[in-house]
């Protein structure tokens, strides 16, 4: 073996930065589980119907479904007494 693969080997020890490898492992285990949570399905689910939630108890919202509720209701019962 060379000096130079000698080297090489203690580096494996400590990442580049001279933070312990296990240190980047734990870093990496909660990255993954970061990324894990944010895209599982449920997750994305759950969140969506938050935003709408959210969105659905705004005042500007309420008004405009209502506005299109009654506009629907309105050309329902004219068709029908038309035909």
């Amino acid at each position: 073996m060379t000096k130079g693969c000698l080297r090489w080997r203690k580096r494996t020890v400590r990442s580049r930065c001279g933070i312990p490898t296990s240190w980047s492992r734990e870093n990496l285990a909660r990255t993954i589980d970061t990324l894990t949570e944010r895209v599982s399905p449920a997750n994305v689910a759950k969140r969506a119907m938050s935003r709408v939630l959210d969105q659905a108890s705004r005042p500007e919202v309420q008004i405009g479904a209502a506005v299109v509720t009654a506009v629907t209701v309105g050309l329902v019962v004219w068709w029908r007494r038309r035909g």
